[in-house]
């Protein structure tokens, strides 16, 4: 559908956050939600590691595809103008928080973000505020994410 340019955008879920599905494939039995909840046992941490593991083999295969594939332009891949964001609800199961979110955006965006970068924000830096710079990113403008009360991390733009 992004090769034939008959979507320009696409949400993709590898599970929900209270998901019982378990990974046979990966040697994993437990549920993916009984295993966020860890508390520490390093049984159930190393079966989650394998669980993110895939998820992030998963997104590398996507965004290789991407990159191995022209837009429309002729000059650049479909990652070049795209703008791919995998994230979670939580930081940590255990603990349900929703703190200091591990974010990772990948693709050019048409040039709008600078790429080849790792950015830490300081702690308190509203998840809102990242939305709100992808939206400009997009020329979605601010009204896209909540009603004004996030403003644009200005580090995501080139």
């Amino acid at each position: 559908a992004l090769r034939c340019d008959l979507t320009r955008s696409l949400s993709f879920m590898l599970g929900n956050s209270a998901s019982t599905r378990a990974y046979p494939q990966l040697g994993v039995t437990r549920s993916h939600h009984d295993l966020s909840h860890h508390a520490g046992a390093g049984d159930k941490i190393a079966d989650l590691l394998k669980i993110e593991a895939w998820e992030i083999e998963q997104l590398a295969y996507l965004l290789q595809r991407l990159a191995e594939t022209p837009d429309g332009d002729g000059e650049h891949s479909l990652l070049d103008n795209s703008l791919v964001l995998f994230s979670s609800e939580l930081s940590d199961g255990s603990s349900h928080s929703h703190t200091q979110l591990p974010v990772l955006l990948a693709g050019g965006c048409g040039g709008a973000v600078e790429t080849g970068r790792h950015v830490v924000h300081e702690a308190g830096t509203a998840y809102g505020d990242m939305l709100a710079a992808v939206a400009e990113a997009l020329d979605l403008g601010p009204e896209a994410v909540g009603s004004g009360e996030f403003s644009p991390l200005p580090s995501l733009r080139t």
